[in-house]
């Protein structure tokens, strides 16, 4: 919003508020840098590139000092350097067209930033589409074979033996957001094939090569018990480092739907929040809540995109409704 004027993310990834001496009827705002003031061009490649592809909104960074601690709640523990697992409501953002990308304008919610301030910002994808063996709607596949469209939701493609670096699904980069609170529904058909189903924050650009991810990540481990983990994949050391855990009460239920969501936030510390629920009738029940404080020198403080995954990922995985917003959403 800018006074009582409610804002619309162009494609060109800035906010732009209505303008009747524009040919639109739109003018960009004050923050869309060398786009500040200009009327919007309908159909035309702008300054960051054409974004046909796209949807959602680009999500706000936070270019502020650092914050020290995130004023959250405390209450759950700090976590230890452990290995890789496997070895050791906004308005709707759009409608999706048939060929997965987004038709229709996307809405920013909330304040459109003056210096120092933050926008609240959304991404929203409910993956209620054609089926499809392409994600689409903007998602950028590390492996095309892993995951597909089927009825509605993200579903396993093959049974891969691919890793979960190299399963990754993310964001565009600009996209991403350095506060920000990222959460994605899972369910399970078959007990011991969970998945490892995941979603990260903070993804720095090099994630396109498996071996150099950089995030903050958010997953259910799937071992002698069934645990919940938040931690930082290090692409120095190629392994989970600063990771936490705890075992999840009763595991993960069949055929129900569960929801991971991840909150990072902070510079000096980061602070990495990890909750998972799972869905009672028509509400949510926190099941598990999990935390780490990451004050390492190799701590992810640049802003990023946002993604999910699984690690051999058994065909009776599915996600559904994922979403991610700036952390002002929630102030």
């Amino acid at each position: 919003m800018l006074g009582s004027r409610r804002g619309t993310c162009e494609l060109a990834g800035y906010c732009s508020f209505p303008d009747d001496d524009c040919t639109s009827g739109r003018r960009y705002g004050d923050l869309a840098g060398s786009l500040s003031a200009k009327c919007v061009v309908d159909e035309v490649d702008v300054a960051r590139g054409s974004e046909t592809g796209r949807a959602g909104t680009t999500m706000a960074t936070d270019d502020s000092p650092d914050s020290g601690e995130a004023s959250r709640g405390s209450g759950m523990s700090t976590g230890s350097t452990h290995g890789d697992p496997s070895e050791s409501s906004d308005e709707d953002v759009g409608s999706t067209s048939t060929s997965g990308t987004l038709t229709g304008t996307s809405e920013a919610t909330g304040m459109v930033p003056t210096t120092g301030e933050v926008a609240c910002e959304t991404f929203v994808d409910g993956f209620d589409r054609t089926n499809d063996l392409a994600l689409g709607n903007g998602w950028l596949e590390n492996l095309a074979t892993a995951f597909q469209i089927d009825g509605g939701r993200v579903t396993v493609e093959q049974s891969p033996t691919a890793s979960y670096e190299q399963s990754l699904v993310h964001r565009a980069f600009l996209e991403g957001g350095a506060n920000i609170i990222v959460s994605v529904e899972f369910r399970v058909a078959e007990l011991g094939s969970s998945g490892f189903p995941q979603v990260h924050a903070r993804i720095q650009e090099n994630a396109t090569d498996p071996a150099l991810l950089n995030s903050y990540i958010l997953f259910v481990e799937e071992a002698t018990t069934q645990d919940l983990v938040v931690a930082r994949r290090d692409a120095g050391t190629f392994d989970l480092v600063n990771r936490n855990s705890s075992p999840i009460p009763g595991g993960v239920t069949v055929d129900l739907d569960h929801r991971l969501t991840l909150h990072v936030a902070g510079t000096n510390p980061v602070i990495a929040d990890g909750t998972l629920e799972r869905r009672t009738g028509s509400s949510w029940e926190t099941v598990l809540e999990v935390q780490f404080v990451d004050s390492s020198a190799d701590r992810v403080v640049d802003p990023g995109s946002v993604g999910l995954s699984g690690h051999d990922a058994g065909l009776q995985l599915s996600f559904d409704n994922f979403e991610a917003r700036s952390e002002a959403c929630d102030g």
